[in-house]
């Protein structure tokens, strides 16, 4: 595939997933195992980044590369995180205020407030976005069928990214490639007719 190719392969799979097609921007992404994923313009909108290394891989690689976010867009996910995020950041300013109204030095209640705050949100980001990646991955199997996701899951577990020791530890909390294929197993097992 070439890579002028991808904006219009994107705008077919949009379609499939039953979302207008969104702009495409064909560009070198950061962390370079990145392929391809939503980001917001400062003017509100969201526009899918591709990079082209996405066209070289197999097409079956490359379309689920490029309908997961599509997917994902969908469902909502992005206004999902942000509401959850929010909400926690704000649980966290609240109580800090609380105690400086209760009379707390500003200092001491920062620090009674400040570190489990992050970790809330840290914990609500991690729990939400690997609830998001399942539900993608869910509807991802019932537009497109059970054996979609594959070649992406086998090709990730083949090529994993390369992760420091905190980004390995903050990423147990996302499902491995083996994971994710053996939880697709379990669904489509459950629900064929016997």
């Amino acid at each position: 595939m070439d890579p002028r190719d991808l904006p219009a392969r994107a705008g077919d799979l949009a379609r499939h997933v039953g979302v207008p097609p969104p702009p495409v921007v064909v560009a070198e992404l950061r962390p370079p195992e990145l392929y391809a994923g939503l980001a917001r313009r400062p003017n509100g909108t969201w526009v899918l980044r591709v990079d082209p290394r996405t066209a070289h891989l197999p097409g079956p690689v490359a379309d689920g590369y490029l309908a997961h976010p599509l997917v994902a867009a969908s469902l909502g996910q992005h206004r999902r995180l942000r509401r959850r995020f929010l909400a926690a950041s704000y649980l966290g300013g609240a109580a800090g205020v609380a105690l400086v109204v209760k009379g707390v030095a500003l200092g001491w209640a920062l620090l009674a407030v400040l570190p489990p705050s992050c970790l809330l949100v840290v914990a609500v980001h991690l729990l939400t976005a690997r609830r998001n990646l399942l539900e993608a991955d869910r509807r991802t199997a019932e537009l497109f069928g059970p054996g979609f996701l594959l070649p992406l899951l086998d090709f990730v577990q083949a090529n994993p990214p390369r992760l420091n020791r905190w980004a390995r530890l903050v990423m147990r909390a996302i499902p491995i490639p083996a994971q994710r294929r053996a939880r697709f197993d379990g669904l489509f097992r459950s629900s064929t007719p016997r």
